[in-house]
């Protein structure tokens, strides 16, 4: 048997990977509790991108892989259990894929990237304690990313240290929709007495800025050293909020006088429904792909002769443009929308959004319109799974996708529930 595996080994060091596959599959029909054999089956099986099959044999090499190799297999099992919980996640399988990243972390619990999974996995399923104490663990380094310290605070805010009479600098991360969302969080440091400095960027300054009692200051600009920071998606784990506790009174943001003055009248009123329409985000989003959309995939939308369509697009990809074109019914800025302050007085104008998930579906959110959001089959953490509705905003109502890349389905809900809309002026 000894020579057998020896010849395995030879065969993946050259590169014959499915012929050294082939010789542990033999070695196992004579000898199947070959720890060995199963162990170099994973690998192989999951290099291959066989991940179910890698974590069925998994299974049993685990408790038969021999003592010489047990330290270098456990690290390999828990990478094969973290790939296969990637992939699980990939298929919308999200308890499935908490199985194996647990599994993961109990092999390896350095495993940035499996222990950030998990989190993920337990904040869409509604774990929410476990969830965003992971989240704030791991996040960082899984994205090998350094917490903002533009302050220079004395200390990290962590939830347990009293803020009456203290200041506290809220710094922002990732995407501008990640700000709007959690900027919320504000108001519940202003209510336990502290001075509260939000940090953010250029587009995001003046609609922050009218937050009421918050101070705002853009990102890299220097400031007075406060007492304390926390990272904006820090502060869901530090004030341990639940599903029945999340902060969701809307609106928290508001439109700006000297703003809404500038576009008053830009949506014509009349009896015409207006809609205000998102399709795609950002491009330096890792799954853009998943959740945009092209504009011509709205044509039975679009073709509603009592809707006034107002496009919220700030950019336009050149495959869009086209069909933007053709259709000059729908009311379109542009780059005339500098910043979202300019965004949030078009949206007070409308009666509804309909929104792929960016960030401007957040900010009708918070602004508390009536806002339609368009989901792929695998969504974004915070949307969690089934539920129609958002915790997060109260005016929001989301379509899913049933299957992958089922947009036609969801943009035919889409068309049923606008017909049965009735707009309050």
């Amino acid at each position: 048997m000894q020579a057998a595996l020896t010849q395995a080994f030879a065969l993946e060091e050259q590169g014959r990977l499915l012929e050294a596959d082939m010789v542990y599959q033999n070695i196992l029909e004579t000898d199947r509790k070959n720890g060995m054999a199963m162990y170099r089956r994973a690998v192989l099986a999951s290099q291959r991108n066989e991940h179910d099959e890698a974590v069925r044999i998994v299974q049993f090499a685990l408790r038969h892989v021999p003592k010489i190799v047990r330290d270098r297999a456990t690290r390999d099992f828990g990478v094969i259990m973290r790939r296969h919980g990637e992939f699980a996640l990939e298929q919308g399988r999200f308890r499935e894929a908490l199985d194996s990243y647990v599994q993961a972390t109990s092999l390896n619990p350095a495993d940035a990237h499996a222990q950030f999974g998990e989190a993920l996995c337990r904040l869409t399923l509604g774990d929410f304690a476990k969830g965003w104490d992971k989240y704030n663990k791991w996040r960082w380094k899984a994205n090998d990313a350094v917490a903002e310290q533009p302050g220079g605070a004395r200390a990290v805010w962590t939830g347990s240290q009293p803020l009456g009479g203290k200041s506290i600098l809220i710094t922002s991360e990732q995407g501008f929709g990640d700000t709007i969302m959690f900027v919320r969080y504000a108001h519940v440091l202003l209510q336990r007495g502290a001075s509260v400095t939000v940090s953010v960027h250029s587009p995001l300054r003046a609609l922050i800025g009218a937050m009421e009692g918050v101070n705002v200051v853009q990102n890299g600009d220097r400031m007075a050293r406060p007492d304390f920071q926390c990272s904006m998606l820090d502060l869901p784990a530090a004030l341990k909020t639940d599903l029945s506790s999340i902060p969701a009174e809307v609106p928290y943001l508001h439109t700006i006088q000297s703003y809404d003055e500038k576009w008053r009248g830009a949506v014509p009123d009349g009896k015409r429904l207006r809609v205000g329409l998102v399709w795609s985000g950002g491009t330096a989003f890792a799954h853009d792909a998943r959740r945009s959309i092209r504009l011509a995939d709205f044509a039975p939308l679009l073709e509603r002769a009592d809707i006034r369509f107002v496009s919220l697009q700030r950019e336009v990809r050149d495959h869009d443009a086209a069909t933007l074109a053709a259709c000059p019914d729908v009311l379109h800025f542009g780059e005339r929308l500098a910043d979202f302050a300019d965004t949030a007085s078009i949206i007070a104008q409308l009666d509804a959004v309909i929104s792929v998930d960016t960030s401007v579906a957040h900010l009708a959110g918070a602004l508390g319109k009536p806002v339609w959001m368009m989901l792929p089959f695998v969504p974004d953490f915070r949307w969690m799974l089934e539920r129609t509705d958002s915790p997060w905003y109260p005016t929001m109502t989301l379509f899913r996708q049933d299957r992958l890349g089922d947009w036609p389905g969801v943009i035919a809900r889409l068309k049923a529930a606008l017909e049965a809309f009735a707009p309050v002026r």
